[in-house]
């Protein structure tokens, strides 16, 4: 679980589904916020993008709260410590 500057955050392990798989393609559907749709869809996000690197330098996505539950596989884990990296989890910065 990891705090973010609006809520929560939670990544959510152990449904046994390969990356590849109907099921995981249908797990990942339901998380879905947005669909492209076309190009101006994409240069509206290309430039939220750049907005928000530039406006959350020096900051973090989230903070890592806790872990609950079974513990990750190790093609889990390995997501999660790329998702802390990427979100500088632990960096201690102020959140974005």
């Amino acid at each position: 679980m990891y705090r973010t500057f609006g809520g929560l955050r939670v990544i959510l392990t152990g449904s046994g589904a390969k990356p590849d798989s109907d099921e995981a393609a249908e797990l990942m559907a339901e998380g879905a916020i947005w669909r492209f749709r076309g190009e101006a869809d994409e240069r509206w996000t290309q430039r939220w993008v750049a907005a928000y690197a530039t406006k959350s330098e020096g900051r973090a996505t989230c903070r890592r709260g806790g872990s609950f539950g079974a513990q990750s596989s190790a093609i889990e884990q390995r997501i999660i410590d790329l998702h802390d990296q990427r979100s500088l989890a632990d960096s201690g910065l102020p959140l974005a």
